[in-house]
């Protein structure tokens, strides 16, 4: 009897310890998940490879460093184009739920902050926590606060200059304060402690220093056959798409991962995929080379249905192939989370459907911009000057880049200069509304140019003022293309410096007239009804607005009305006398003239 009780109280003291033993060690055996994987050669950056060597030594002690830094097989799906998964650091044992795993972002380069960055990084969120057992964390570690929608844990932290011991302990400490103060309750026991220590003590360990400086790099090191790699890729883009060795070296830079692709099972079929679309060569390239991280997107997951998506906006083959070869990242973006939110947010500012699409095909670089923080921001300012909401559509129909302009550096600027010239509220928004593209016009490149040389021909300031609130497309015209030449054929008419001048203030629409297919003509036929050229050039300068008259429904049919009245010669000499009568309606005319025939 006292030996089964021995038995049993060792019995209890063994389970106990067990129990003990599993709440402060980790597990043994390393998850099945964690087995999948392999370590990686190559690391993202040097930057990654300081702060997260730190953390892996903080978190796993007895695991070499490298081990943290693995790729994981998975199954490829709609937004997880790629058959692997390469999460920056990996550990286990170190959350409370059993085999979870802890994954670690670090999103310290600017890209991540761009919404093709912030798609792609969502993305990968989401194929970590599907690998991942249940409880799994992912943590993203950044030097920005980012306004979205992630299922990741976000820690900002303070940038550090590569090797600088003070700095990245600072930066080591945030990320510890950040998990202690939002993971608490996940984590084990000891890796709390572990991460309180960090808060205290001027602890940066030497192993993990000596891992960062000899990690090979992506487009850095030229350890562990990264150099033949290198060579490889470069020969490839270089025999492939003309890629030269330092653009190849920029496609590396940006999208490290390319070097572990394979060039036969991965770039040629995609480049290959983006080829089919009706991309040239060098559109192809410039691809490539702007937008690099197309080349891990699945064809299957991510490509075809992105393209037929932009197809299915109303677009052909060929639009739809500019749209890609304007802008690159559109290939990167979610449709769910970015591409239908922005055009069904457009469309309800009043757009139909081929306007969408026009704008689409104008602006692909609006489908890449956030609706919270760039296109509310920029609608509601421009309707904020005075426009009404169909002008607004108006502005984002005819220019659409406007969507994509600072308000601060670029919006606010152009309209207070506008508003200088001596025009209130209320026309400045008819000029915006009139000649949406103005706002995109360089104020010392355009605008000031051309008020300067409208001024020059004799205007005053209030004239110059009124040219601009009736025809603001005089803002988009060419000095040297068209108001020179304009001007010179105009005073070539016979016109003094003077007249010519009263000519713009009385018709600024003038300026925007062709010399061969309107001006010319309409000269050439007020000369053959028998006028002469001082007469021609007297009616030019008394009723300028005649010269953007039509001959066929407007002059034409007045001179004939007046020839029934006056025969002869006289009708034309009473046009010339009184060229404003051309500016009467039919009905007016007649009515005066029956009237002065009957007295």
């Amino acid at each position: 009897m006292l030996a089964d009780r021995r038995r049993r109280g060792f019995g209890h003291c063994l389970c106990l310890l067990v129990i003990l033993l599993g709440v402060v060690l980790p597990a043994s055996t390393p998850p099945l998940w964690w087995r999948k994987g392999r370590p990686r050669e190559i690391l993202g950056s040097r930057a990654e490879a300081e702060l997260l060597s730190q953390l892996a030594v903080l978190l796993m002690p007895d695991e070499p460093i490298a081990e943290l830094f693995r790729n994981f097989p998975c199954e490829r799906c709609q937004d997880w184009g790629s058959s692997t998964l390469s999460p920056d650091l990996a550990a286990y044992g170190v959350l409370r739920k059993a085999n979870a795993a802890l994954f670690i972002e670090y999103d310290g380069h600017y890209r991540h902050l761009a919404p093709a960055g912030l798609t792609g990084d969502m993305r990968k969120t989401e194929a970590l926590l599907r690998f991942a057992p249940a409880g799994s964390l992912v943590v993203r570690i950044a030097h920005e606060q980012r306004e979205w929608e992630d299922r990741s844990v976000n820690v900002v932290v303070d940038c550090w200059p590569a090797g600088h011991g003070p700095s990245l302990l600072r930066a080591l400490r945030q990320v510890g304060s950040a998990l202690l103060q939002r993971c608490s309750g996940k984590l084990r026991p000891f890796i709390a402690s572990r991460l309180q220590n960090t808060s205290t003590e001027e602890w940066v360990s030497k192993k993990a220093n000596t891992f960062s400086r000899d990690a090979a790099i992506a487009g850095v090191s030229e350890r562990s056959g990264n150099s033949s790699r290198r060579l490889k890729l470069q020969e490839h883009f270089q025999d492939s798409m003309q890629l030269t060795a330092s653009k190849t070296d920029t496609v590396i830079a940006k999208f490290p991962r390319v070097l572990g692709l394979s060039i036969e099972a991965n770039l040629k079929p995609t480049v290959e995929s983006i080829k089919g679309l009706g991309l040239n060569q060098r559109q192809v390239a410039k691809v490539i080379a702007t937008f690099p991280p197309v080349l891990g997107l699945g064809i299957e997951a991510n490509l075809k249905p992105t393209v037929e998506w932009i197809k299915g906006l109303g677009l052909n083959q060929r639009q739809v192939a500019k749209v890609i070869a304007t802008f690159p990242p559109v290939l990167g973006l979610s449709i769910e989370a970015n591409l239908k939110p922005t055009v069904e947010w457009i469309k309800g500012l009043g757009l139909s459907q081929t306007q969408v699409a026009k704008v689409i095909m104008q602006h692909p670089q609006v489908l890449g911009l956030s609706i919270k923080a760039n296109l509310k921001p920029t609608v509601e300012w421009i309707k904020g000057l005075g426009l009404s909401q169909t002008q607004v559509a108006k502005v984002i129909m005819q220019r659409p880049h406007a969507l994509g302009l600072s308000i601060e550096a670029n919006l606010k600027p152009t309209v207070e200069w506008i508003k200088g010239l001596g025009l209130n509220q209320r026309q400045v928004a008819k000029v915006i509304a009139t000649f949406p593209p103005v706002l995109g016009l360089s104020i010392e490149a355009n605008l000031k140019p051309t008020v300067e040389w409208i001024k020059g021909l004799g205007l005053s300031q209030t004239q110059v003022a009124k040219v601009i609130m009736q025809r603001p497309q005089t803002f988009g015209y060419s000095i040297e293309a068209n108001l020179k030449p304009t001007v010179e054929w105009i005073k070539g008419l016979g016109l003094s410096q003077q007249q010519v001048a009263k000519v713009i203030a009385t018709f600024p629409p003038v300026l925007g007239l062709s010399i061969e297919a309107n001006l010319k003509p309409t000269v050439e036929w007020i000369k053959g009804l028998g006028l002469s050229q001082r007469q021609v050039a007297k009616v030019i300068a008394t009723f300028s607005p005649v010269l953007g008259y039509s001959i066929e429904p407007n002059l034409s049919i007045k001179y004939l009305l007046l020839q029934q009245y006056f025969p002869g010669q006289q009708a034309a000499n009473c046009l010339a006398r009184v060229p404003r009568l051309w500016s009467y309606s039919r009905a007016r005319l007649q009515h005066r003239l029956h009237v002065l025939q009957s007295q």
